[in-house]
C-alpha cells in the first residue's frame, strides 16, 4: 500500500470511527446517493417524504417540478426509493442530510443538521436522498437537528444527532385561592406572577394603601410561595361551578422543560353559556419549587 493510499485509509477509519461513537445505539448508517441541496422553488406539490419512481414520473409531467426531481441513472434500478426534504433557516444555512437504520425501532430516518449560517434573511434547503427499498416491516421518518454556526477557525463539527427524548416526573404542590376583593383587578385572559418581593411591590405602587395591608395580611413567604392572578373563559357569567385548582411540579431530564402548571377546573355549563364573553378572575397562593421552571395555566372544563 502506497503512502497516498495509506493516508486515505486512516483518515477514512478516523472519520467513521469518530461517527460511530457519536451515534445511539442501534443506528447505522445507510448507503445513499444524495443530491446537493438546492435553494430552488417551485414545485408546490412537492412535499418531505418518501417517493417512488411512479410518483417522480407523475411528477415530472408538471413543467415547474421537472428541473426539481432527481435524474435516473440506472433505469435497471426500478425499485429504488427517494426521499426528499426542504428545510427552513437562514440564507447562509448548511445542511448535511445522512440515512441511518434504526433495527431495533424499525424504522430508517432522515436526519439532517441545519447548521444557522448568521444570516438575518430568510433561507431553504432541499434535496434528495436516494437508497435501496426499506424492509417492509420499517418505517420512515425525517429529524432535524438544528445546530449553532461554527467559529470560522473552529474544526469541522461532529455530525449531531437527536437528542433522546426526556423523562418526566411530577410532584403535587399546595395551591390555595385568597381573596384580594377590589385589589390588584385582572382583565381579559391574564396571567400573573409576584414571585418576589419587588414583582409584588411594582403590582402594589398604583393601588390604594389599604391594598398593601391585604396582601401583608396574607403571609406570604416569598422564599416558598407566590402569588398568582389568573383570569380565564369558562363560559359562565360569574363563578363557575365546581372550580377548583391544582398545581404540578414537572421535573425533567431537561431542566429547559422543567414547569409549574397551574389548572382550574369546572363543570361544563351545558345550555346556561354566558351569551357575553366574560372571563372570571382570581388570585392564588401557590408553592414555589426551587430551581428555575416556567408557569404555565391550564382552564379545563370536568369530564
Amino acid at each position: 500500500m502506497d503512502r497516498t493510499t495509506l493516508m486515505i485509509a486512516t483518515l477514512f477509519v478516523a472519520v467513521f470511527a469518530s461517527l460511530a461513537a457519536a451515534q445511539p445505539r442501534g443506528y447505522v448508517e445507510v448507503w445513499s446517493l444524495k443530491t446537493l441541496p438546492s435553494k430552488k422553488l417551485g414545485c408546490y406539490q412537492l412535499n418531505s417524504g418518501l417517493y417512488d419512481r411512479a410518483k417522480l414520473i407523475e411528477l415530472k409531467k408538471i413543467p415547474s417540478c421537472a428541473e426539481h426531481l432527481p435524474v435516473f441513472e440506472d433505469d435497471n434500478a426500478k425499485d429504488q426509493i427517494y426521499a426528499y426534504y426542504a428545510v427552513s433557516g437562514d440564507c447562509h444555512m448548511r445542511v448535511d442530510a445522512r440515512l441511518f437504520r434504526n433495527d431495533l425501532d424499525k424504522k430508517y430516518v432522515l436526519i439532517i443538521n441545519n447548521t444557522y449560517g448568521g444570516c438575518r434573511a430568510g433561507g431553504r434547503r432541499s434535496g434528495w436522498i436516494e437508497f435501496d427499498p426499506m424492509p417492509p416491516d420499517h418505517k420512515f421518518e425525517i429529524k432535524v437537528v438544528s445546530v449553532d454556526r461554527q467559529p470560522a477557525n473552529a474544526p469541522s463539527a461532529e455530525f449531531k444527532f437527536p437528542e433522546p427524548p426526556s423523562t418526566k416526573k411530577q410532584r403535587t404542590v399546595a395551591i390555595r385561592e385568597v381573596d384580594l376583593g377590589e385589589c390588584l383587578p385582572l382583565t381579559g385572559q391574564s396571567q400573573w406572577i409576584l414571585a418576589n418581593r419587588e414583582a409584588i411591590d411594582r403590582a402594589l405602587s398604583n393601588e390604594k394603601s389599604e391594598c398593601r395591608e391585604i396582601v401583608e395580611r396574607l403571609g406570604l413567604d416569598l422564599s416558598k410561595e407566590a402569588l398568582v392572578g389568573y383570569s380565564f373563559q369558562s363560559g359562565y357569567c360569574h363563578r363557575p361551578v365546581g372550580l377548583e385548582f391544582s398545581a404540578i411540579h414537572e421535573m425533567s431530564s431537561d431542566p429547559r422543560e422543567d414547569l409549574l402548571m397551574i389548572k382550574a377546573t369546572f363543570r361544563d355549563v351545558g345550555d346556561a353559556y354566558c351569551k357575553v364573553w366574560i372571563t372570571f378572575p382570581v388570585w392564588l397562593i401557590v408553592e414555589k419549587p426551587a430551581g428555575n421552571f416556567r408557569y404555565e395555566f391550564f382552564a379545563e372544563r370536568k369530564k
